[in-house]
């Protein structure tokens, strides 16, 4: 069972969840409204809410929300599953590289250890925003260059 306060929740768990979910519809070439990137960023935060209050061994958490978003994004979309399924972990291998990186670097250059981020609520908070604007970044850009939804 993984801790997951509410705060962390509301201001990390739904913008991150909003960037994958909006990353995996830029991968599809899918349209998009951002009220639904939103509303299924959101219910997938919850999702990871309830799912890491699960008593299961470290990764399966991952694992879950990885299929509950590959089904979210099927649900809704309508698409085929195998092409959802890669837009998923596109999404979530980008997440885990950018994660990788932006917390190597602020724990590097600022002498944090992964104890002291994990104990910390606000830290938590702030340690994952690079990865996550690196996430919408990605998303921005790989609308850019394929020309969906240019009202953004």
């Amino acid at each position: 069972m993984i801790e997951l306060p509410l705060l962390l929740v509301i201001f990390h768990g739904i913008p991150e969840s909003a960037a994958l979910v909006f990353v995996t519809l830029a991968v599809l070439k899918a349209n998009f409204s951002w009220k639904n990137v939103l509303l299924l960023g959101a219910l997938l935060a919850a999702a990871a809410f309830f799912v890491r209050l699960l008593p299961v061994a470290f990764g399966i958490h991952t694992v879950l929300l990885i299929l509950m978003l590959s089904v979210i994004v099927l649900y809704f979309t309508k698409y085929d599953i195998i092409k959802v399924v890669t837009a998923v972990l596109i999404a979530a291998v980008l997440l885990l590289v950018f994660e990788f990186i932006s917390f190597s670097f602020i724990m590097f250059l600022f002498d944090i250890r992964l104890e002291e981020i994990a104990g910390n609520t606000l830290l938590r908070i702030v340690m994952g925003a690079p990865s996550t604007l690196l996430l919408f970044l990605t998303g921005f850009t790989i609308q850019y260059f394929r020309g969906k939804n240019k009202n953004y």
